[in-house]
């Protein structure tokens, strides 16, 4: 079985490493161009092998026809999932059992494509001098489906399946300013990026019309109540929240306390484009706060949260 072979190998095992690592730590601890790329690059270049392994462990079809068609599907979804948003939800969907998460469609990582030539060329020319044993062959494949799988959306410093795992996902959630930051000069009209992941895995905002309405109210305002108390979500009956996530609110402030806030719009995605022109030439803070509504006692209520209050900062020039 060649292609577990080439994924045994001493360095094909430490690229799948740095890829569960980076997963799972790197890309919450050292978010960045960097670690927002090494999980694609090496996902691109190792996921013909480990589809190719996978069915040829129960279909004995010629290994290197079957690389030919793994080459083709990798390709073929990694193009679909960064061009188009609804291939990326229904992917990571997949992924993560049904679970709602949240990827983004990045066109700019389809420069990975060009290592598949790579992949074939790694495989027509590895030749294995001593055969693999029975177990080798059988931790390889699982470790390799396991990284595989464990592949995350977001750089949310966890991924789903080891939220499942070891129960991480009731402990928090987490978003991370993506663009722009560290002090980066803007445009009068500048994309806003951030990577959210909610500890209820509902990172997508949903419509009011999603809410249930209990029965014994017949008529429910339609604008929210705006309150600071989420608490008034908790019912007396029970300890979770029944809420609805509706929207991003990207809020920008002109100092570090957040106390003077010049401009607030209502986002649902992940990356929004903000009119700047009104701003005047100075160093600015923004964040992201979450809207969330609920109904209680047949009224409507709406409340912002923060996961991560740390601003990011970019600067207005002349």
């Amino acid at each position: 079985m060649k292609s577990l072979q080439i994924l045994s190998s001493h360095f094909n095992l430490g690229l799948l490493v740095l890829w569960l690592l980076n997963d799972t730590f790197l890309k919450s601890e050292y978010p960045g161009l960097v670690t927002g790329k090494i999980s694609d690059i090496i996902g691109v270049f190792l996921s013909p092998f480990i589809v190719t392994a996978i069915i040829h462990r129960f279909w004995k079809i010629e290994e290197s026809f079957l690389l030919w068609g793994s080459i083709v599907f990798i390709a073929v979804l990694f193009f679909g999932i960064n061009i188009d948003q609804s291939w990326n939800d229904s992917f990571y969907s997949f992924l993560s059992f049904g679970f709602s998460t949240s990827g983004v469609a990045d066109p700019s990582d389809l420069f990975c494509l060009l290592l598949l030539p790579f992949t074939y060329l790694r495989f027509h020319s590895f030749s294995a001098s001593i055969p693999m044993k029975s177990k080798t062959k059988i931790y390889t494949l699982f470790f390799s489906i396991f990284v595989f799988i464990n592949t995350s959306p977001l750089p949310s410093g966890r991924s789903n399946l080891m939220d499942y795992i070891f129960l991480l996902n009731t402990t928090y959630d987490t978003l991370i300013l993506e663009s722009p930051i560290d002090s980066k000069t803007v445009a009068n009209l500048e994309s806003f990026s951030f990577r959210f992941i909610s500890s209820q895995n509902q990172s997508k905002p949903l419509s009011f019309d999603s809410l249930e309405i209990p029965k014994e109210c017949k008529d429910v305002n339609e604008v929210p109540i705006k309150t600071d108390s989420p608490a008034l979500n908790y019912s007396p009956s029970s300890r979770t929240p029944s809420m609805l996530f509706m929207n991003y609110v990207i809020e920008i402030y002109k100092d570090t306390k957040l106390s003077e806030k010049i401009l607030s719009e209502k986002c649902n995605t992940q990356k929004c484009e903000l009119d700047l022109t009104t701003l005047p030439p100075s160093e600015y803070f923004w964040i992201v706060q979450l809207e969330y509504t609920f109904i209680r006692e047949c009224k409507r209520y709406s409340y912002l949260l923060a996961p991560n209050p740390k601003p990011g900062i970019f600067v207005r020039s002349l």
